[in-house]
């Protein structure tokens, strides 16, 4: 392999790094906004915490995780997305 050929075989995997990246940032902010919206829920008395569980995996966690099977995931990421849902 040439050197120009690994310089753009490198300049592929850093975009495509940066892609994934922050297509990771822009999950991880709309599943904030979607646990924010839900708030009322989440503080009312109305709803059993077995609802408020199925709610958050069947939402939040939908959201977050949409296309993921694509995210080629590092340690920094997989950092990010479980202190998400340790905040939560």
């Amino acid at each position: 392999m040439t050197l120009a050929n690994k310089g753009a075989l490198l300049n592929i995997t850093y975009y495509y790094y940066y892609i994934i990246n922050s297509d990771i940032k822009a999950r991880l902010g709309k599943a904030r906004c979607a646990f924010a919206k839900l708030q009322t829920i989440w503080k009312s008395n109305q709803y059993t915490t077995k609802t408020k569980i199925r709610l958050y995996n069947n939402i939040v966690k939908y959201i977050l995780l949409y296309g993921s099977e694509f995210w080629r995931v590092v340690t920094g990421d997989m950092t990010k997305t479980n202190a998400f849902q340790m905040d939560v």
